[in-house]
């Protein structure tokens, strides 16, 4: 790595809204949605390899090659719906929520994977400029980078999680955690490669127990068997 230099950035904003108890049903609502914005940009560092032992061979003028290194937007786009119900008569906490992801898109410059120079035999450093980096004499100096210019997750997906807390006299509380009950698991093929990318988790089953005040104690996990 030669040069040094780095910029990133992280904006977003968060609605919440939540109701007043609907007393019939013992139940508040909420929802929550998120927008965010990431910037990576290390414009200011830069990248040396090797050129190919093949184009050596070939007797090309460089021997090292020099580029931008990697640049990014990430922007995504989440959601929550919830409920929260509180049944006193039977010490009974019951929490509903969905988890949606509405957008997800990540850019990338094309211009990372072409060289802004290069370094002969003797280590003298030639420059490219900017207009002629894309000109085929130096395409032998295009790395295999992984570049997709706008790659937007074609579709949305959820997750449907529950918790069910159960007081046992006034110091001990039994709480059941479940995680994406419909174990939905959406699969997704970036352009231009065999890379999969699995969203979500499997889905899982906690429960513990703790007392009041200070200890704590857990009767164990489960998977259910879901496919």
């Amino acid at each position: 790595m030669i040069g040094n230099g780095l910029y990133s950035g992280d904006y977003g904003i968060e609605l919440i809204y939540s109701t007043v108890e609907i007393q019939k049903l013992a139940t508040r609502l909420s929802l929550s949605s998120a927008i965010s914005y990431s910037q990576f940009d290390s414009r200011y560092l830069q990248d040396m390899e090797p050129v190919s032992e093949q184009a050596i061979r070939d007797g090309s003028e460089a021997v090292f090659a020099v580029y931008n290194d990697k640049s990014s937007k990430n922007t995504t786009w989440n959601s929550t719906v919830s409920s929260i119900t509180h049944i006193p008569q039977l010490g009974f906490t019951v929490n509903l929520s969905m988890d949606i992801s509405l957008l997800q898109t990540r850019e990338t410059p094309a211009s990372d994977n072409r060289a802004i120079g290069y370094y002969t035999r003797d280590m003298t450093f030639i420059a490219i400029a900017a207009d002629q980096r894309s000109d085929p004499a130096y395409s032998y100096l295009k790395r295999d980078l992984e570049v997709n210019l706008k790659d937007k997750l074609p579709f949305i997906y959820s997750a449907l999680n529950v918790s069910i807390a159960k007081e046992i006299k006034k110091n001990i509380r039994l709480m059941v955690r479940g995680y994406n009950l419909f174990n939905i698991r959406p699969r997704y093929r970036k352009p231009g490669t065999n890379t999969y990318t699995v969203y979500n988790s499997p889905a899982s089953i906690t429960a513990n127990f703790s007392s009041v005040p200070l200890m704590y104690k857990s009767i164990g996990d489960f998977t259910p068997i879901l496919t």
